[in-house]
């Protein structure tokens, strides 16, 4: 269970599936024919670097959608302190008040 699989199914906490796993990208046999070891292992680390950015450009995109939740979140609880706030001293007006 991934973090938007937390949000969409409204279960919290950290998920008990293991870690999704980083997709790597492969070159085909048909893109290594004909080149040389050396050239082979350069492909195939080029198509694992390309891998580890597209892997990490989704992480960093789940990180801003946690960090833009977490803003709503604080802003909400906020206003309901102030909102909690205002009644309180409202009782205290009124309690005052009823005191005479």
């Amino acid at each position: 269970m991934g973090i938007f699989d937390i949000f969409k199914s409204g279960k919290s906490g950290r998920s008990s599936g293991a870690p999704t796993p980083l997709p790597i990208a492969v070159p085909s046999p048909q893109e290594l024919a004909g080149l040389q070891p050396q050239e082979q292992r350069l492909l195939i680390l080029e198509r694992k670097l390309d891998s580890v950015i597209v892997y990490l450009t989704e992480i960093k995109a789940e990180i801003q959608t946690l960090q833009n939740y977490q803003e709503t979140t604080r802003a909400k609880a906020d206003a309901n302190e102030s909102y909690y706030n205002s009644l309180d001293s409202r009782v205290s007006y009124l309690e005052s008040y009823r005191q005479g």
